[in-house]
């Protein structure tokens, strides 16, 4: 099955998520939120944001041939975020990415003209139900889904949508009213909101 990604979609889920989560975000945690963030949307819409196809692997849900994980590179490549590698406890390095503090306005705003307001709002709500767990968490949730858990060994994903999808269809037709306090904090730079760049390299 190809993968069919919205590179502009994907991109703007990946600051999306950075953004919302206010601190350094490590690549698994990325790929996993992204991950959440697509399921819960396919299951009111049929229909992924960011147009990837999963597959299964031993950490759990993973983009095929790593298209979140080659996108959010390029991002740290052009400098739309940064990205630095340090020792992991399990061996290896870790790469956290985050966006620096000057940049979280206009980032946001390359969301708001990426993402309709049902796609910024499943993205919110996935960061605040998921976005605090640790990483072993994190990944185990991801495995608890039902197209991964249904999943052969190495197999694609298939995504389903649930019996709730009318339900789901019109709270994010109604998504803008939810959003537009959050999003006006995340445009207003001088709101004392904002993460520093110091601060995200001592998380």
């Amino acid at each position: 099955m190809p993968n069919q990604v919205n590179i502009s979609k994907t991109r703007a889920v990946i600051r999306a998520i950075l953004l919302l989560r206010r601190r350094k975000v490590l690549r698994t945690e990325l790929v996993k939120l992204v991950y959440l963030a697509d399921n819960r949307f396919y299951e009111s819409t049929g229909r992924t944001i960011t147009g990837n196809t999963y597959r299964w692997d031993h950490f759990g849900p993973n983009a095929v041939s790593g298209a979140i994980v080659d996108e959010a590179n390029a991002m740290a490549d052009e400098g739309m975020v940064l990205m630095s590698a340090r020792p992991s406890m399990h061996g290896g390095s870790a790469y956290p990415y985050w966006i620096r503090s000057s940049d979280q306005g206009s980032a946001w705003k390359t969301v708001e003209s990426a993402l309709d307001a049902g796609e910024r709002q499943v993205v919110r709500d996935i960061v605040k139900q998921f976005g605090q767990m640790g990483l072993e968490s994190l990944i185990r949730r991801s495995k608890a889904t039902v197209p991964f858990a249904e999943a052969s060994r190495y197999g694609i994903l298939t995504l389903q949508q649930n019996q709730q999808a009318e339900v789901m269809r019109s709270r994010m037709d109604k998504a803008g009213e939810f959003l537009e306090d959050a999003e006006a904090g995340l445009r207003d730079a001088d709101a004392g909101e904002w993460v520093s760049d110091e601060q995200l390299m001592h998380s």
